[in-house]
């Protein structure tokens, strides 16, 4: 059965003073025991939020009716095909000076503490956002799966995400990524491998259809093992606007090679368009050599 978006709500206190009520808000609302169920069907997402009855879009920023807004002790349920994921979270916000506004955000999908924090101006639009992800090696995240064991990943991991936008700017402002790994396994039933080392950096800005501008990033990954093969490190580039990108790299086993490569292409925000075909020019220089056991096991004993 289809779940549908809802909210449900156990505690429910509303703090306000006369001279809130004047000014047509109130002076603190908490909320305890929220269950926030997102449903995903079909490509979009129930978020069990609607427009109140008879409201009209308005120019003028936004008042929040409240100086602050506390939710603790509750979970965000995400329901997509027979796969449900929960995430506990606590957040405070609270406005300052009118337009102003700050958030303080804490949740654990997948038992890793996330940290949000952000603040921003309703009337001018500049904002800022900052979201910190760390698991330490000591404990494995569990991915549920439906009809099945549930996945394993252990390991080092430190994520930041930050995005911010200037007052007067267009588009939805820039943001950067960077992420780092150490020691990861991932466990999955059929599949195991390991990275001894990554990290990320990217970084675009965003319009105001979401689509990228002058993106732009950095991918290292060192000691990448799954089953025989054995990949000892990948550094890729992605520059000039999104529309070059230079790779070098280098395998272990089943064979040794050491591969470069770099080239120009469609840039990302081109790719994003219809009609854009994805096709570069690349120059590439590969030098390796395949074992002996390599060659009789594919010859089938024909070559030695």
């Amino acid at each position: 059965v289809a779940q549908k978006g809802r909210i449900n709500i156990d505690f429910l206190s509303v703090y306000f003073s006369p001279s809130s009520l004047m000014r047509g808000s109130v002076d603190r609302i908490l909320v305890s025991g929220l269950t926030w169920r997102l449903a995903v069907r079909d490509g979009s997402v129930d978020m069990a939020l609607y427009p109140a009855a008879g409201s009209t879009p308005s120019s003028s920023p936004p008042v929040l009716p409240f100086s602050s807004l506390e939710i603790s002790s509750s979970t965000i349920i995400v329901d997509y095909e027979g796969w449900t994921l929960n995430v506990p979270f606590s957040m405070l916000l609270e406005s300052q000076d009118f337009n102003g506004l700050s958030v303080t955000a804490l949740c654990e999908p997948l038992g890793m503490p996330v940290t949000i924090n952000g603040e921003g101006d309703l009337a001018t639009g500049e904002a800022r956002l900052g979201v910190r992800a760390f698991h330490g090696a000591e404990e494995a995240l569990t991915v549920p799966q439906a009809g099945q064991r549930g996945s394993f990943l252990s390991g080092s991991l430190e994520m930041t995400a930050d995005w911010s936008r200037k007052a007067g700017s267009p588009g939805w402002g820039t943001v950067v990524v960077t992420a780092w790994v150490e020691g990861l396994v991932l466990d999955v039933p059929g599949f195991r491998a390991r990275l001894d080392e990554g990290f990320l950096t990217a970084s675009s800005g965003i319009e105001e259809k979401l689509t990228p501008i002058n993106p732009g990033g950095t991918l290292r990954i060192e000691g990448l093992h799954f089953r025989n093969y054995e990949l000892a490190f990948l550094y890729l580039t992605l520059g000039e606007n999104g529309a070059r990108t230079d790779l070098s790299a280098r395998i272990d086993s089943p064979l040794r090679a050491l591969i470069t490569a770099g080239g120009d292409h469609p840039s990302l925000v081109d790719l994003l368009k219809e009609g854009t075909l994805p096709e570069g020019r690349f120059d590439w220089v590969i030098d390796g050599e395949i074992p002996e056991r390599l060659v009789l096991f594919y010859s089938g004993g024909m070559v030695s």
